[in-house]
């Protein structure tokens, strides 16, 4: 049987999602049997078990051993947010936190022409204070506001601020379930399932693979999913050859 434990530092789970939503996910997650423990960071893995230890509020003290606890494993799915590449720390630009500080149109403080993008540039959000999260839909908006800065600088045109407008945000929960933010709504399954699959059609560009798409999921709301099975092959031993000892003897 497989056992599927979900650790999560955080008091919940998706925060970047409404709080209703995130508690929506993790019922249903909860209901497919997936254990699910907040408040809990990973101190250390050693290949065979998982070494965690469970966070309060209020701390009093970190190393309160009643408060660590193993688990026993030798698979560990690790998902730490996004990290720069070392070569834009390593870089002649100025950063924050291993990413580009850009100005409000997009260009590299004190490279004037030069622009940074997506997960490696650090744009504010002038309602919170605190950086855009590093989404693709972000990295999409930024890309159209660069490429008109561009084109602007070529035919000395006036540049565009970047002003970011979330269309919302959307996740697949499991099979047929999802959460969606959408035109200021909270929904959540199998609608905002069918919104979320809807989108995602919607951005794939080649008709081709857009039919293609579209037939596996048509397929995939009939039938349950499809599991392969892949065969162990066991290598064969290798035979023993008798040292031979004249040459006559090999034919």
């Amino acid at each position: 049987d497989i056992r599927v434990i979900v650790l999560e530092a955080l008091p919940m789970i998706l925060p970047g999602f409404n709080e209703k939503l995130a508690e929506f996910s993790k019922q249903k997650m909860i209901e497919r049997g997936i254990d699910i423990r907040l408040r809990t960071a990973v101190t250390s893995f050693d290949g065979t078990e998982v070494t965690i230890k469970s966070l309060d509020e209020n701390p009093k003290d970190s190393m309160d051993e009643s408060k660590i606890d193993v688990i026993r494993t030798k698979t560990l799915i690790w998902t730490a947010g996004v990290t720069p590449v070392n070569t834009i720390k390593r870089s002649m630009f100025k950063t924050d936190k291993g990413k580009v500080i850009v100005n409000d149109f997009l260009e590299v403080l004190e490279f004037p022409g030069v622009f940074a993008i997506g997960d490696c540039a650090l744009f504010m959000d002038p309602k919170t204070n605190r950086p855009f999260a590093p989404t693709a839909q972000l990295a999409e908006a930024q890309a159209k506001i660069a490429a008109h800065n561009l084109h602007a600088l070529i035919k000395n045109l006036e540049k565009r601020k970047f002003e970011y407008h979330s269309k919302g945000q959307m996740a697949i929960i499991g099979k047929r379930t999802g959460i969606a933010t959408f035109l200021g709504m909270n929904i959540s399954g199998f609608l905002a399932w069918l919104i979320w699959r809807n989108v995602y059609l919607s951005k794939i560009t080649l008709p081709d693979k857009k039919i293609r798409v579209f037939i596996d999921w048509a397929i995939d709301l009939l039938f349950d999913r499809d599991i392969s099975r892949l065969k162990l092959m066991k290598r064969e031993t290798e035979k023993e050859y008798k040292v031979l000892d004249e040459v006559d003897d090999v034919w």
